[in-house]
């Protein structure tokens, strides 16, 4: 048997519901990478199968009792073929396979954002599907999927239209009807804008009693959601759902004239809209009570258009196709009914009463913070073939008169909502451009591109290790030769002495070390001096090479390069003899480094008196320390011989010379 496996590119989901994903739904295009694997059992036998998709999809569906689904439908389908058998066979065995993928949702495209309601939810999925051979007992199609829990970030709720000039006009142009009630005359502002989570809502209301002696106390404002569940048809939805390659996109032959074809990377309609450009204030409102269904007779008082079969928008049919779908559920007929809820309230009594008898107020409140997912969402404003889900404000406004205290209830206006508000999507815009900036920022640090950034930048560089650093290993070593011949110059117009030797072993070992510092350097493993260089203390030197006389890093030393005592010793050899070796010398080179620059400061500091000075002081260093290396010498044959008499040895000698 196979096994589908769906991974992320990095990370494990296994103990995830939902999938890793970049982007923002409707803002900017969402991508989604990962890996889709088969594997085998231990007895390794294939199957027979067609194809191999991967797929980002958006469904909707009805749920009935104890959260059974009822009847699923596709609202957005992207999918790609990772997989397909030759043209030439039926079916193609599958093994063990592995295809990265990546796919990408653009900017503007169909689709809802991911709400759990009580009897309706719609959600985005990842899946991975294997149409494989009918199989007795496990059908003809192996799935995997994640959750893609994604919010729409674009603002595509339509503006709603004002029923009323502008309030400062005071243009009263609304009446309450209730009998045996004071008459009021009113207008009612509230936002025409959409709204989102953390917005401040104001609403302002203006009344003005008929009868003078008529006053107001309060208002309250109440926010209601209002989910509209639709009349849904008993066909079979146990059959899965076809879906469209981004591939090969086709027409089926199944949509009718009012659906619509979900192709990939095509802009499509939008969630709260239909075919053509309608406010979500045209759609009719459903009475208030939520326990009397709805009739298609049903007339209001109120100012929208009535109810038509294109108020909504379409959407996908679904087919009868052979594989089994993972919303396999039981053909019911559902009829329509509406769910109501409070979204939000606020209460006002603080009224002004101006010289024309007008009664003012504004009410002000905060639309709630979205919930998370393990919650009952709270919405945004959409309409689909199942459900619609819309927000109205509704006033009750509490007046005293001579006969009494009245409670009386103005015309509800409805509110556009969306998943996200203004602050946030700047925000998720900020963010996902910081990102690609990074993103381009890590690209250009790779090697490549850093060379050309330092061969670029080696002309401006200044003359130094600086500049050495930059050079590539042909460049550093002419340098190096140029100095050579430089100082080989130097060291022949110098007179004959014996301080000349030293000199000369000094500077070759300088010289070495600057060679081996800009190979180094080269090869992107020395680091560049610093503007203060904290000088190594001398050591004891030892006979022997032990651990103290190897530094902690090598360095590459040519081999015509070393102690010499003779002023020729730096001259030009074959290229035979140029292959770099390990010096050995450790902290030793790195002690004549440092005097011999120290040295080099004080001749160009100081003149020529100074300079002989210097060589004298130098000179007497070079004879303490032969001093020092011959007692060193002599002090270890003395050892030596002393052990030699404590083994024995020398009593075997004396018999072996006498004998």
């Amino acid at each position: 048997m196979v096994h589908l496996l769906l991974a992320p590119l990095k990370g494990n989901s296994a103990s995830s519901r939902s999938f890793p994903y970049h982007g923002y739904l409707g803002l900017t295009p969402v991508s989604v990478e990962g890996t889709v694997r088969t594997s085998l059992d231990e007895d390794g036998k294939t199957i027979p199968a067609k194809t191999l998709t991967i797929s980002i999809r958006c469904y909707e569906s009805r749920v009935g009792r104890f959260r059974s689904t009822v009847h699923t439908k596709l609202v957005v389908d992207h999918t790609e073929t990772l997989w397909s058998k030759p043209d030439s066979a039926d079916w193609a065995d599958v093994g063990v396979l592995d295809f990265p993928f990546k796919l990408t949702l653009p900017k503007r495209i169909h689709g809802f954002s991911t709400a759990n309601f009580h009897d309706y939810r719609t959600f985005w999925r990842l899946e991975a599907a294997l149409e494989h051979l009918p199989m007795p007992g496990v059908g003809s199609r192996l799935l995997r999927y994640y959750d893609l829990p994604l919010i729409r970030y674009d603002n595509l709720a339509l503006p709603l239209p004002a029923l009323c000039p502008p309030p400062v006009t005071h243009a009263l142009c609304l009446q309450t009807t209730k009998p045996r009630a004071p008459v009021v005359r009113y207008n009612i502002s509230t936002p025409t804008v959409p709204v989102g989570p953390h917005d401040i809502i104001f609403s302002s209301l203006f009344l003005q009693p008929l009868d003078p002696g008529v006053s107001v106390r309060s208002a309250t404002l109440v926010i209601e959601r209002r989910i509209d569940l639709h009349s849904t048809p008993a066909y079979d939805s146990s059959t899965s759902i076809s879906s469209t390659s981004s591939s090969a996109p086709s027409t089926p032959d199944y949509l009718t004239d009012n659906s619509f074809t979900p192709t990939t990377g095509s802009p499509l309609l939008s969630p709260y809209s239909s075919d053509s450009p309608r406010s979500v204030h045209d759609v009719p409102p459903s009475p208030s009570s939520s326990t009397s269904p709805l009739d298609d007779n049903t007339t209001s008082t109120s100012r929208f258009l009535s109810p038509t079969p294109s108020s909504y928008p379409p959407t996908l049919s679904i087919p009868d196709t052979r594989f089994t779908s993972p919303y396999a559920t039981t053909p019911v007929d559902l009829p329509r009914r509406t769910l109501t809820a409070t979204v939000a309230s606020a209460e006002d009594a603080s009224f002004a009463c101006d010289s024309s008898g007008v009664w003012s107020s504004t009410i002000t409140l905060q639309w709630p913070a979205p919930r998370s997912l393990s919650r009952w969402a709270l919405g945004e404003t959409l309409h689909s073939d199942f459900a619609s889900v819309r927000f109205f404000i509704k006033t009750k406004v509490v007046i005293a008169s001579a006969a009494g205290v009245e409670a009386l209830e103005l015309e509800e206006r409805e509110l556009a909502v969306t998943a996200t508000n203004e602050a946030e999507r700047e925000l998720a815009l900020a963010k996902y451009n910081e990102q690609r900036e990074a993103a381009q920022r890590s690209k250009s640090k790779s090697p490549w591109r850093r060379r050309e950034r330092d061969a670029d930048a080696s002309a401006a560089a200044p003359h130094g290790y600086a500049h050495t650093r930059s050079l590539p290993a042909s460049a550093a070593r002419e340098k190096f030769d140029a100095e050579q011949a430089h100082a080989h110059h130097h060291h022949r117009s110098e007179p004959p002495t014996g301080r000349s030797s030293v000199s000369s072993a000094r500077k070759d070992m300088y010289s070495s070390n600057v060679w081996g510092s800009a190979m180094s350097a080269a090869s992107g493993s020395a680091k560049p001096p610093t503007g203060t260089r904290k000088l190594k203390t001398p050591r004891r030197p030892h006979t022997s090479a032990g651990p103290r006389d190897k530094s902690n890093f090598p360095y590459a030393a040519r081999a015509e390069v070393g102690l010499n005592s003779s002023p020729d010793a730096s001259a030009e050899v074959g290229a035979a003899a140029r292959r770099p070796k390990e010096s050995g010398l450790g902290e030793s080179m790195l002690f004549a480094r440092d005097r011999s620059r120290e040295t080099r400061a004080r001749k160009r500091e100081s003149g020529s008196s100074r300079e002989l000075g210097g060589k004298a002081v130098e000179l007497d260093h070079v004879r303490a320390w032969e001093e020092e290396l011959k007692r060193i010498e002599l002090q270890s044959r003395r050892s030596s011989a002393g052990m030699r008499g404590l083994w024995g040895l020398g009593r075997r000698k004396q018999l072996a010379q006498t004998g």
